[in-house]
């Protein structure tokens, strides 16, 4: 197996697909990485797009492979959610109209995404892939790069295209130029337009294991290994959520949690509501999900 693909975790089914591609020398020009936020979608398409360009000459693929780690194109264009700049239009440039603390966010934003291919891309009020985004990628391959090779198109999160987006991108999907690779990565598949998915290979990832969530914690994010093996168990195969446990001092909040619990099998249900209420003063939303989760995962275990 290709040592890139080798360094996807876990999903096995989809390393086998991947490297089937890769020995039949037939690698379809779109590809949808389906599944679960935080099962590696991203860190997968990059680690494909570097065991594509590994297959031809050894000095330049390996300037290839690191201008591909480094998100530099021509090589590879990342499109993801940005801000809708003051008086922007459709016609402007995806950044063009976006302020400076904008674009230096997004530049770091970029810098951890090269360092970590398993970081989340996040910029304030960044909830839709813009029309002019997808737009950009006419510019990306109208431009003569044939020395170059392979070229790449990751769109990561691609349920947050809109409707006029997503009819853009059918264009460039109906005629691909060849050799550029679509890669696109969504959570929710539902989502996208029929027609484009009708013209992409599906490729379903799975959960991770527990031991892979450690791994991936402790290789990518410096997590204390004893902790990742904490929070492994309640993260329902989801490095996204292993964050966000962490983030929320697990620790504390599984003894609080344990607490509810025993409160409620004791039938002394309002100290029950009444610990409950403390965990959700904060009001955050994203809080009582995960309470609800790590709930679930001590009754299945019962």
């Amino acid at each position: 197996m290709n040592p890139f693909i080798e360094h996807i975790p876990g999903q096995e089914r989809v390393k086998q697909t991947l490297n089937n591609f890769l020995k039949a020398d037939k690698i379809p020009h779109a590809l949808l990485f389906a599944g679960m936020e935080g099962v590696g979608k991203d860190n997968a398409a990059l680690q494909f797009a570097k065991s594509v360009v590994s297959k031809s000459n050894l000095i330049e693929s390996e300037k290839k492979i690191k201008a591909l780690e480094q998100l530099q194109e021509p090589f590879i264009k990342l499109i993801f959610p940005l801000p809708r700049g003051k008086n922007e239009i459709d016609s402007s440039s995806p950044t063009e109209k976006l302020n400076l603390d904008d674009i230096e966010i997004i530049r770091e934003e970029l810098e951890l995404k090269s360092k970590n291919p398993f970081h989340k891309i996040s910029i304030p009020k960044a909830n839709t892939i813009k029309i002019n985004s997808i737009r950009n990628i006419k510019n990306f391959l109208s431009m003569n790069y044939d020395e170059t090779g392979y070229r790449f198109i990751l769109i990561s999160d691609a349920h947050l295209m809109n409707e006029e987006a997503q009819n853009s991108l059918l264009k460039n999907l109906e005629e691909p130029p060849e050799k550029v690779i679509f890669i696109l990565t969504t959570s929710i598949v539902s989502k996208l337009k029929s027609t484009i998915l009708s013209r992409c290979w599906r490729i379903n990832f799975d959960p991770l294991m527990e031991e892979e969530i450690v791994s991936v914690l402790v290789k990518y994010f410096n997590t204390d290994k004893l902790i990742a093996e904490e929070v492994a168990p309640f993260t329902m195969g989801s490095v996204s959520l292993a964050l966000n446990l962490i983030e929320l001092n697990f620790h504390d909040l599984k003894n609080k949690i344990i607490s509810i619990l025993r409160y409620s099998f004791g039938r002394k249900f309002n100290s029950a509501l009444d610990e409950l209420n403390l965990v959700l003063s904060d009001q955050n939303s994203m809080r009582f999900q995960i309470i609800v989760g790590m709930i679930i995962t001590w009754l299945n275990d019962v």
